[in-house]
């Protein structure tokens, strides 16, 4: 009998340290859902500092920043007081940011414009849209910055000059980037203007000797394009919807290399133009930045943040600066400097400012 509930008594203490790490794995297992529940739409933590104003003295329209590895570049449009624009750039000795320095492309442009460094090929990259009678075309230029070429003409011209409504017609808001295979991808706005008044987003690429158009790839305005860690190429563009009530928002189109898969709107309801801005660093994590504005008189545009985390969703949004005005904050653009530190430029009524965030992990 005793040897019976001495065996029982064993038995009793396997059936209950079963039962212990039983409930050890369903908790641990209740927390690891739960880990990844609230991560999923986790936004990255970024300490911002303030702004600091950069420049302030001409009309400035489109701004964006680069970086050569070694310096950061200021790119910007802006107009003199004959209202005539023109390309300038902002260098940064590592303290301060020089005085503007003109680019002479010998051709008259408007306020949207591209521009990016080719690491492979060490040369500086500058995409303009040129009026002609009305209508738009995309030139580009290329080399070092006291080398730049000439810039030629890449894109078409609808050439229809009897139409009177015809007045920016054409190709607008160029975006472009080198793919792992060495090739210029530029996305840009084609606007229609005649009947439909449609701004469609079409698709060109360079090989190093010819540019060929690809396709048209579907609504949009104002494309911002990069090719991401496992080789898609995603597109993000300013979206006028009816959807629930008549908003602009940023849509993500994605191309697998095959198919184009149409996600759904990012943003919520606002009530003006959008400027997106998006990269990817090398942890695979996306940062999404745009101008915000909600609905109403009087509602100021704000510049906001979305981050999304490798095979995650997009977080909700982050205010990075508060607008002062209705529709002064526009044409954000962002690099990360090092592994930690992201550098955002941004206009605000027509000047050019500049902040710096720390990634908090």
């Amino acid at each position: 009998m005793q040897v019976k509930m001495s065996k029982l008594s064993k038995l009793g203490k396997k059936i209950k340290f079963m039962i212990v790490i039983c409930l050890i794995v369903i908790t641990f297992s209740i927390c690891f859902i739960f880990y990844l529940t609230i991560t999923k739409y986790k936004i990255v933590q970024v300490d911002w500092a303030q702004s600091t104003l950069v420049f302030r003295d001409l009309n400035c329209y489109s701004a964006k920043i680069i970086s050569n590895s070694s310096d950061q570049y200021i790119f910007f449009t802006a107009s003199n007081d004959s209202n005539n624009l023109n390309l300038y750039y902002l260098k940064n000795n590592g303290s301060s940011w020089s005085q503007p320095i003109l680019i002479n492309l010998n051709i008259s442009i408007s306020s949207s414009f591209d521009c990016f460094y080719d690491q492979a090929r060490k040369t500086f990259h500058i995409f303009v849209c040129h009026e002609n009678e009305s209508e738009f075309a995309i030139y580009h230029a290329y080399g070092l910055l006291n080398e730049l070429n000439n810039a030629t003409q890449i894109t078409k011209y609808p050439n229809q000059y009897n139409d009177s409504r015809k007045y920016g017609i054409g190709a607008h808001h160029p975006n472009a980037f080198v793919d792992k295979n060495g090739n210029i991808n530029l996305f840009y706005t084609w606007i229609t203007g005649i009947t439909e008044n449609i701004n469609y987003i079409e698709w060109m690429k360079f090989d190093g000797v010819n540019w060929s158009f690809i396709e048209g790839i579907g609504v949009g305005n104002s494309p911002v394009a990069l090719q991401t860690q496992n080789g898609d190429i995603n597109v993000y563009s300013n979206l006028w919807t009816l959807s629930n009530k008549p908003q602009y928002c940023v849509n993500e189109l994605i191309f697998d290399g095959t198919n184009w898969t149409y996600n759904e709107i990012i943003t919520s309801a606002r009530d003006c133009n959008v400027d997106p801005f998006v990269f990817q660093d090398l942890n695979g994590t996306m940062y999404l930045f745009y101008n915000h504005k909600e609905y109403g008189t009087g509602t100021k545009t704000n510049l906001l943040i979305q981050t999304k985390r490798l095979n995650q969703d997009w977080s909700s949004f982050k205010v990075i600066v508060e607008g002062q005005t209705e529709y002064g904050i526009r044409s954000p653009s962002a690099i990360k400097s090092d592994a930690k530190t992201i550098k955002l430029c941004y206009i605000n009524e027509s000047k050019i400012y500049f902040i710096e965030g720390i990634i908090k992990e």
